[in-house]
């Protein structure tokens, strides 16, 4: 397969062949400082949780049937994972077996974003957490992380 690559007015046009279809990117050239990414990774994670990916996934399908917007995750001995719907009385809660280091934590993460972030990893995760109101972190490596914000609960 060949890529084309090349510049027009402030884009970057790349064009490929793949599979009979021809597949064109625009990318918009950016003449502005880039924000330091680095500020919002947090330093500071005092929670690790260990946990398996199969298990957390088949609890978030469950859990946004009745709250598509967000969860609660309850970091203790093992997962707890709430959903509620106040409009209908309804709520969903299950226990997913962890391993944790450190405090415990209740934090609330959009179920969408969640599975999202969470197809793309491996079966056994790691979750760092320094407190409910910054990024979480996803499988830390040599090789890069994924960063997920939290939503907010009312407690």
């Amino acid at each position: 397969n060949s890529c084309d690559i090349y510049k027009q007015d402030k884009n970057i046009i790349i064009r490929t062949l793949s599979n009979g279809y021809l597949l064109e990117f625009v990318c918009l050239e950016l003449d502005e400082t880039y924000p330091d990414y680095r500020q919002v990774i947090p330093q500071d994670n005092i929670i690790s949780v260990d946990l398996s990916n199969k298990a957390l996934l088949k609890a978030i399908d469950k859990s946004k049937v009745i709250n598509e917007i967000k969860n609660s995750f309850h970091f203790n001995g093992c997962l707890q994972i709430g959903s509620e719907n106040t409009d209908l009385n309804q709520t969903y809660s299950t226990k997913i077996e962890a391993t944790k280091k450190g405090e415990d934590i209740t934090i609330g993460f959009n179920p969408f974003f969640l599975e999202t972030v969470l197809k793309s990893l491996p079966e056994n995760i790691n979750i760092e957490m320094s407190n409910n109101n910054r990024a979480a972190i996803f499988n830390r490596s040599e090789l890069g992380l994924t960063l997920l914000m939290p939503v907010m609960l009312h407690v």
